[in-house]
Parts: structure tokens; C-alpha cells; sequence
């Protein structure tokens, strides 16, 4: 009886390892999100020539983030933008404020 009860703890403890890690780091994460808003931006030609180079987040509760994306243009000039992400441990999804937007927008680049 005893030999069962350890193997069953073993089990459960193996399972939350696994369930644990499966969940990206907060670097992978922003490394994510950064390739993400690149390939949507490749496909608009209002951000032609803009590039967000890396995203910083932060957990602020649960599964939301917040942070800032730093964006280069052709030039080497560069803005940060204020991002919020939702992240469920699978998929994520990215909003940048609509002020940042504008910002980044009226910026003679």
C-alpha cells in the first residue's frame, strides 16, 4: 500500500513539474510578442520601415502583462510604446495603446 501511495505522489509531483514548465518565461514571452507585432506590421504599409527591436514585460496579475516596445525605424531612431498582453500559458494576445500609436504615427520618420 505504501509503494502505491508513493508512486501516485510521484506522479502528481511529476505532473506539476511538467504543467509548470510549460509556461513561457516572461523573456521568451516578450521575445514572442516582439516576432508577433513584427510579422503584423510587415503586412501594413503604415508601418513600412519600423521594426519593434524588444519588448519588456511584466506580470501584473494573473495572466496579464504590461510593458514597453522599443521600436527602431530605417534611420536607427527609435520610440517606446506602451504594450498590455494577455497570455493563458498557450496563446497570448498584444495591444498597443492607442496613444503610442499616435505618438509613433505623428513622429516624422
Amino acid at each position: 500500500m505504501r509503494k502505491i501511495i508513493k508512486f501516485v505522489m510521484l506522479i502528481i509531483i511529476v505532473m506539476f513539474l511538467v504543467a509548470c514548465s510549460s509556461r513561457l518565461s516572461n523573456e521568451e514571452l516578450s521575445r514572442q510578442v516582439a516576432n508577433h507585432i513584427n510579422e503584423t506590421w510587415a503586412q501594413d504599409e503604415m508601418f513600412s520601415g519600423l521594426k519593434v527591436s524588444n519588448v519588456i514585460l511584466v506580470n501584473t496579475d494573473g495572466n496579464n502583462y504590461s510593458g514597453v516596445a522599443k521600436v527602431v525605424d530605417k534611420k536607427g531612431e527609435s520610440a517606446n510604446l506602451d504594450v498590455t498582453v494577455i497570455y493563458d500559458g498557450k496563446y497570448f494576445q498584444w495591444e498597443i495603446s492607442d496613444d503610442s500609436l499616435e505618438n509613433l504615427l505623428q513622429l516624422n520618420w
